[in-house]
């Protein structure tokens, strides 16, 4: 079973520039819509397997990349 981490965001524009930004870095996740379980400005979020966190961490800070909330399962 794999694990996701969900990344929230406060604008669509955001969650479209993060979009961009980890495909051109080869990340293995995409976004969808924002599950209810979570409050946000956008409807949008990224999932991304939790294997995967260091390197979008490491990219939100490379890329100064702005985005609300990290969520691990």
């Amino acid at each position: 079973m794999i694990n996701y981490t969900i990344i929230s965001f406060r604008t669509t524009t955001d969650a479209i520039i993060f979009e961009s930004v980890a495909k051109n870095n080869n990340l293995d996740g995409r976004l969808i819509p924002l599950p209810r379980s979570i409050s946000a400005m956008c409807g949008l979020c990224w999932r991304e397997p939790t294997s995967n966190l260091i390197a979008v961490k490491n990219l939100i800070e490379e890329f100064d990349l702005s985005y609300d909330t990290i969520y691990n399962n």
